[in-house]
């Protein structure tokens, strides 16, 4: 039985670093960024997992 998921599939890849170029065309993204944003569109349900808690975070969303 062959199982597909698009983290594994070349084209989807390409697809979703394009789309995240192009939506970010201004700016420059770093290769660190770009691949925690992949991730990030690749798994949308992952974002209520982040935890916002980080010593050198200042801001917040409440404030």
């Amino acid at each position: 039985m062959l199982m597909y998921h698009p983290a594994f599939d070349a084209n989807h890849c390409l697809y979703r670093i394009v789309s995240i170029l192009r939506a970010t065309d201004d700016q420059q993204i770093s290769w660190p960024l770009l691949r925690m944003l992949d991730f990030y569109y690749l798994f949308p349900g992952q974002l209520k997992n982040i935890k916002l808690n980080h010593p050198g975070f200042r801001g917040g969303l409440n404030s």
